[in-house]
């Protein structure tokens, strides 16, 4: 694995004095580049008008770049809500090995509110959630070699009151998990090869609903995130969102419906909270999780022990964006990608150098 040579930079000799020791950064992440969507809705003179606002702890933004997901090394889909799209990028990297710019590669237009998106781990299709639509979830043909996006099948049909949220591929791309909230508050799982279901988790506290469901990359767990929804006028709900870790057999497609691990946040933490990823782990005892936290505009972490079963907080990714709701990891670990509904932009982000 070739890693970028700003990674690889030795620190500088010598100690400093205590009374010059720098302060330790809050994030233990870092923005790299920032990518505006270009033809954002946010432009439009009529945007207000024909793409209404939701209120999240008290504060307004529109549902614009709604999710991430890498392939194929540098390769990144993205989502966008109000905009309707997928499209395909390609992250370039300077002669140092920081990312320098997105490439837009291919663009399909005309989709029923996308919100969550994952790659097939073969990197054959992209998988959309769609938000209060007749279509659920669709999966859309990634061709080659061009990397345009082909033929869609629907895979669920959508259902009355509810909206397919986040979606999320197994390692070995097998099954597929993905949240329903609204009307129906459920985790699902389908198995590709049939298109057939294998679990369903229904039962969550009686205010929060299942915004997203992803699996640990050795395929041993999977992570569920809960939270208030946010709507049209401010409902007062701030904080209080929950994780929880089940473990998960890669065989038969099914998650443990008892939680191995869980936390619920206390005050304003976790304030509508979306996705939620599991770090790539190095021994498959310790996981790092991150969570985008729109109310917050950070993206807190968590740590989570598979010896004890404890989950817990573990600082702060990154902080400063601006209504962060979708998120992904780039397989090796190097970058985290964020997709931001406030600016309608997606950041690519690294761990930060100490």
């Amino acid at each position: 694995m070739q890693w970028p040579k700003w990674m690889l930079r030795t620190k500088t000799h010598g100690r400093p004095s205590a009374s010059r020791l720098p302060e330790p950064p809050r994030c233990s992440g870092r923005i790299l580049l920032s990518h505006a969507v270009e033809g954002s809705i946010m432009h439009l003179p009529d945007s207000l008008a024909a793409y209404p606002a939701f209120v999240v702890a008290g504060r307004k933004r529109q549902a614009t770049s709604s999710d991430v997901a890498w392939f194929d090394g540098n390769h990144l889909a993205v989502a966008n809500m109000y905009g309707g799209h997928l499209r395909i990028y390609r992250l370039h990297e300077d002669s140092g090995g920081l990312p320098s710019r997105l490439e837009r590669l291919s663009e399909k237009r005309g989709l029923s509110l996308p919100e969550g998106i994952a790659v097939s781990p073969d990197g054959s299709f992209v998988a959309a959630t769609h938000s209060l639509s007749e279509e659920g979830i669709t999966l859309h043909a990634i061709e080659r070699p061009s990397l345009t996006l082909g033929p869609t099948e629907v895979l669920c049909a959508g259902r009355d009151g509810s909206a397919f949220h986040a979606a999320s591929f197994s390692p070995d791309g097998r099954h597929m998990g993905y949240t329903v909230i609204g009307r129906e508050r459920a985790v699902e799982v389908v198995r590709m090869r049939d298109r057939s279901m294998t679990c369903r988790l229904d039962t969550f506290p009686a205010t929060l609903l299942p915004k997203s469901v992803t699996f640990s990359t050795d395929g041993r767990f999977a992570l569920v995130s809960l939270s208030f929804n946010a709507g049209p006028a401010d409902t007062g709900n701030y904080g209080g969102g929950m994780l929880t870790v089940h473990r998960f057999d890669a065989q038969t497609g099914v998650i443990e419906a008892a939680p191995a691990a869980q936390y619920r946040a206390k005050g304003t933490d976790l304030g509508f909270l979306d996705m939620a990823i599991f770090l790539p782990e190095k021994d498959g005892h310790a996981y790092r999780i991150l969570v985008t936290d729109q109310a917050n505009d950070l993206i807190p972490a968590y740590a989570f022990d598979a010896a004890t079963g404890v989950l817990r907080p573990d600082g702060v990714f990154l902080d400063g964006l601006s209504f962060p709701h979708g998120i992904d990891a780039h397989p090796d670990g190097r970058y985290v990608a964020i997709a931001t509904f406030g600016d309608d932009s997606v950041h690519i982000a690294a761990a930060a150098l100490r």
